[in-house]
């Protein structure tokens, strides 16, 4: 079946995958509609060939079946909120909420259950976490103990906009960046999250004194496996990448992923692991079943699907809410 899709509130950069995915599969953009700084919207639009709106009503008729959101963090949930009334399934580039009062009205949406909502947890799809996901699954690496993620990202502050660092507006690093890991530590384990400790640290930029740049979490899982979370801004922007991993162990053996891979080897996402007879192995990714937008239309239809459920961005959700409404704070500079 053939969709007609549109966007409504642009940005962030990421809702281009969902353009993309969708017009890949065949589909047809009704437009793009921003109701602020309509910069990004008119160049997606540019870029892909599809209108740039001025009205919004254009795109909540009955022909558009699927939305698709990178509003500003704290107004995705009006997005969301609109499609309900609207009866649309809407699809968000994450986070989809950036505090206590998002977590309630995404909780009622969701209880309505009127529509499907989707998160752009885009982490589950790369090939190498796929691979891993498959490794564990089979039992290569015996019970799971343990899992520690580093995702150090660039700041890039010239082109970020003012909404970027306040708190209110974007969310935080940890509702903003973590809320990938929170996804992970589940899926990749099949246990829930018992516990949270976090610290967010500030070290930089004190014109923005909501603004922090480190985050660092401890969880349980399942009241058995330990989890390590980091998350920074400090990435050098001169650097070959921002070299996140993620790292696995279990009874039987272990495993690294290196999410940008590794200049010395090859500058793509690698998979090492160590288990059985195996000294040591570089592994061949597995590749992707279907992709986000493809099993999120699956579950449009209620098909069977590999992608996040209601669930699991819920808990996702709720889970960097807590540790970011918990967080120690520290300061480098305590007259900031």
């Amino acid at each position: 079946m053939s969709y007609r899709f549109a966007v409504i509130g642009c940005r962030h950069g990421h809702i281009a995958r969902f353009i993309d995915e969708m017009q890949r599969m065949g589909h047809t953009c009704a437009g793009i509609y921003d109701a602020g700084d309509g910069s990004l919207a008119r160049k997606l639009a540019e870029d892909y060939n599809v209108p740039y709106m001025n009205d919004v009503d254009a795109l909540l008729e009955p022909s558009v079946q699927i939305v698709g959101t990178s509003a500003i963090n704290n107004e995705k949930m009006d997005v969301v909120e609109l499609c309900e009334r609207h009866g649309k399934a809407v699809i968000a580039d994450k986070p989809l909420v950036t505090d206590r009062a998002g977590l309630e009205r995404l909780e009622n949406v969701l209880k309505r259950g009127r529509i499907q909502v989707g998160l752009m947890l885009t982490e589950r799809y790369r090939r190498s976490v796929l691979t891993l996901k498959r490794r564990i699954d089979e039992g290569a690496l015996g019970d799971i103990t343990e899992v520690a993620i580093r995702r150090p990202l660039k700041l890039y502050r010239e082109y970020r906009e003012p909404w970027f660092f306040s708190k209110t507006q974007n969310g935080g690093i940890i509702a903003d960046l973590m809320i990938h890991d929170m996804d992970l530590l589940r899926w990749l384990t099949g246990e829930p999250i018992d516990e949270l400790h976090a610290v967010a640290g500030k070290s930089i930029l004190p014109e923005y004194p909501d603004f922090y740049d480190t985050a660092n979490i401890q969880a349980v899982l399942g009241g058995r496996i330990a989890a390590s979370l980091h998350a920074d801004w400090h990435a050098s922007e001169k650097g070959w990448a921002a070299d996140g991993r993620l790292f696995v162990t279990g009874t039987k053996g272990c495993a690294e992923v290196r999410l940008s891979g590794d200049p010395a080897i090859a500058e793509e996402e690698l998979l090492f692991t160590v288990y059985g007879e195996q000294r040591f192995q570089r592994e061949e990714l597995a590749l992707a079943e279907s992709g986000l937008c493809e099993d999120f239309i699956r579950r449009i239809e209620g098909a069977e699907h590999s992608g996040p459920s209601h669930t699991d961005l819920w808990e996702a959700s709720k889970a960097v809410i807590t540790a970011d409404e918990t967080a120690r704070r520290l300061k480098i500079n305590t007259e900031w």
